[in-house]
């Protein structure tokens, strides 16, 4: 606590009883009640250069920067270095996870609304064009855009990873989603091989994303070697 004679060569002490406020009572409020405007007023120390006529609320800049419990002003990354790190085995597989559950979500009810239930009693490897267009083509597709546009499917947005061009770190371009997304197939064969690889990789990178040129990232405040680019 300010003692006295800080207090009176201090101007917005002596005009601002809303700062009064946060320094006497306690008050945290950037828009105090008049009841703790009106203690704050009492208790402006005397002084032959007061005019209370001039008493007035602090700029609310000011009062920001006397709440402790304010969202602070400098930038996250000021506070604490983020920078980007390659996505893991296991966050990248949770992603994989939620991605899985929502195309099950959104494709299973219509499989069994067109095939019935015999879709799964009797299943084959495409039961017809409707399956191959809702099983095949539409995750395929869907997976390019999200890709292109938001640099992640919804799982990986749920993990907060991006797949990005490895030398540039830029979105993806037709070509290489295309790429990435049949090296899915190639990743799969061996027994998921190219899969597990991203448990391995200096860069994180799955068969797939070699084949692409991407690698998958995540903002992180941790002391991690951090991810760089041949290219701005």
């Amino acid at each position: 606590m300010k003692n006295e004679s800080i207090r009176r060569q201090d101007p917005l002490y002596v005009r601002c009883p809303t700062y009064i406020a946060n320094l006497e009572i306690g008050s945290m409020a950037q828009h105090p009640s008049p009841i703790a405007i009106a203690i704050a007023q009492s208790l402006v120390p005397p002084s032959n250069h007061v005019d209370k006529m001039k008493i007035q609320p602090c700029p609310k800049t000011y009062l920001m920067s006397t709440n402790p419990y304010a969202t602070p002003k400098a930038p996250l990354a000021e506070l604490k270095k983020i920078h980007l790190e390659y996505a893991g085995f296991w966050i990248r597989t949770g992603a994989t996870l939620i991605d899985a559950v929502l195309i099950i979500a959104i494709a299973d009810p219509l499989l069994i609304t067109i095939y019935g239930w015999a879709y799964y009693t009797e299943p084959q490897f495409i039961a017809g064009p409707a399956d191959f267009l809702i099983s095949w083509v539409a995750p395929a597709v869907a997976s390019i855009l999200f890709w292109m546009k938001k640099q992640a499917t919804p799982g990986k947005m749920a993990v907060s990873a991006k797949i990005v061009d490895a030398r540039t770190g830029k979105s993806l371009t037709l070509g290489q989603s295309i790429g990435r997304y049949l090296g899915y197939y190639v990743s799969i064969l061996p027994l998921g091989l190219g899969f597990f690889w991203v448990a391995f990789d200096p860069r994180k990178q799955g068969w797939h994303d070699k084949m692409a040129g991407t690698v998958v990232v995540r903002p992180t405040a941790y002391d991690t070697d951090a991810v760089t680019f041949d290219q701005a």
